[in-house]
């Protein structure tokens, strides 16, 4: 999301004339289970927990990106797990201690709602396990009102 967070915050013509662009606090009180499809990707058993955030990217009064997480809490340290319950930190922040990398999974034109462009992605660490697997949904205020 590094890099799409940072075409965002530069090529946004809608945030020029507003507050710069921000991640908005995780949404709470949303529960989506993982699919049997997301659950492959993230190689983890029907039991394994698997968490979810869903958060926000602002530009002023404007959404410029949602993005849905499912992520494995026992790959992470209970400190990042303790950090992701309680704040409202971006997600990447949060592990960046991991080192990890991120393997795009499909990307496309969409026409849904305001969504226009839809990104999927699983975060892997370096032993190649992925942690987390996320659905950024580029919104039509990207291109100014």
């Amino acid at each position: 999301m590094r890099l799409a967070a940072a075409w965002l915050l530069g090529a946004s013509v809608a945030c020029a004339a507003e507050a710069p662009a921000a991640p908005a606090p995780p949404a709470t009180g949303i529960e989506q289970p993982p699919s049997a499809q997301q659950r492959l990707e993230l190689a983890v058993a029907a039991t394994d927990t698997v968490r979810y955030r869903r958060v926000r990217l602002r530009c002023g009064s404007l959404v410029l990106s949602e993005a849905d997480n499912w992520y494995v809490p026992s790959r992470l340290t209970p400190e990042m797990n303790r950090t992701l319950a309680s704040s409202d930190i971006p997600f990447g922040t949060v592990v960046a201690p991991l080192k990890f990398r991120r393997k795009t999974l499909a990307a496309a034109a969409v026409r849904q709602g305001t969504t226009i462009f839809r990104v999927k992605a699983v975060l892997l660490n370096p032993e190649n396990r992925p942690f987390s697997l996320v659905m950024e949904n580029y919104q039509r205020d990207l291109l100014g009102r």
